[in-house]
């Protein structure tokens, strides 16, 4: 019996609540779709401070990658050669990496440029507790009023003739 008990007592205090589960729950992230991006500051690569709000009034692509993740790293080759189009300019891509390690991009960028903002989450605030991103890559289109429109899941294949369609559309 004292075996059962303390078993109880161990489960109560050594996992986490039911509460915490639902906040990484692949469905959390669909509840942003209508609504509002949650605003943030991060950093980026050069230590200056860059804020979601101030691009109010221009669609954005938020990324989240990860430079352990092979996907990621094919994704932001992509999305180079997204930004490289003259007709995709006014879309601002933002990259958010999604690792513990504030320098985990250095290694990857010094290999690999990139014509876009990436920002580092080391405390995966943002990543995991704002945008209830469960998975990298991952991304969110935000149109010009700064609502979250379109969430994908995985490696996007940004530059199929069906997907630059959807984010002409988006630009509009």
């Amino acid at each position: 019996m004292r075996i059962i008990i303390a078993l109880l007592l161990a489960a109560v205090f050594f996992f986490p609540p039911a509460a915490s589960a639902e906040q990484l729950s692949p469905f959390a992230i669909d509840q942003l779709i209508g609504k509002k991006a949650p605003d943030f500051t991060l950093s980026d690569q050069s230590g200056a401070s860059v804020t979601l709000s101030t691009f109010l009034g221009k669609p954005v692509l938020l990324n989240f990658w990860a430079p352990w993740s092979p996907n990621s790293l094919d994704e932001v080759s992509t999305l180079v050669r997204l930004r490289e189009r003259a007709d995709m300019k006014e879309l601002v891509v933002i990259g958010i990496t999604a690792d513990k390690k504030a320098d985990a991009a250095q290694v990857f960028l010094q290999r690999k440029p990139v014509n876009y903002s990436l920002l580092t989450d080391p405390g995966l605030i943002v990543t995991t507790r704002r945008y209830a991103a469960f998975m990298v890559p991952l991304s969110l289109l935000i149109d010009r009023n700064g609502i979250v429109t379109k969430i994908y899941f995985g490696q996007q294949e940004w530059l199929r003739p069906k997907m630059l369609q959807a984010l002409v559309e988006h630009l509009k």
